[in-house]
């Protein structure tokens, strides 16, 4: 996916980060943040095999096992990013953070996904290729919100809070 990205000159990718909920004083992990300048998307990736309905609320999986909607937690993710945006950096734009959920086993079957030209929000995509086309019907759609350095001013924001903070002053056993 990060190639894809890169390739198209979406934005910026951040794989894999941890978002700290002060309220709850949880982390959540996130598996794809997307920051372009025409959205941030916070992306869940689903690699659930066999037959998959998409349902509001709950999603089958094989006609027998029941699943949350992964939007129901993504969605959250979501709205601690546009928290963490809005409260270190007041002067930018303001964006909407979508959440993103996409299918990532080709074998699987998964009915009632969105199509990538899709205007809803929260949408499904049953692949990584309708993920791209997504995007790309997003960046032909949708205004431009943020500009270039706004896009690379919050993406290492987030990529600093994983990071663990430089010692003060180096500290020598034996020589204190």
């Amino acid at each position: 996916i990060a190639d894809r990205v890169e390739a198209a000159h979406f934005g910026r990718m951040l794989q894999n980060l941890e978002i700290h909920d002060p309220q709850s004083n949880r982390y959540f992990e996130t598996d794809v943040v997307l920051i372009a300048e025409f959205g941030i998307y916070v992306v869940e990736l689903k690699h659930w095999s066999g037959r998959i309905e998409v349902r509001p609320n709950s999603w089958v999986q094989n006609r027998s096992f029941f699943k949350p909607d992964p939007h129901k937690a993504n969605g959250f993710k979501a709205k601690l990013l546009r928290g963490l945006y809005e409260h270190k950096f007041p002067s930018f734009p303001g964006v909407y953070v979508e959440s993103v959920v996409v299918f990532t086993n080709p074998e699987a079957t998964i009915d009632g996904t969105s199509v990538p030209r899709t205007t809803s929000h929260n949408p499904t995509l049953d692949s990584i290729d309708r993920f791209i086309d997504y995007l790309k019907h997003q960046r032909a759609t949708k205004p431009r919100a943020l500009q270039e350095s706004h896009v690379g001013a919050f993406a290492e924001y987030l990529s600093g809070l994983t990071r663990t903070a430089r010692p003060r002053d180096f500290v020598f056993p034996g020589y204190e």
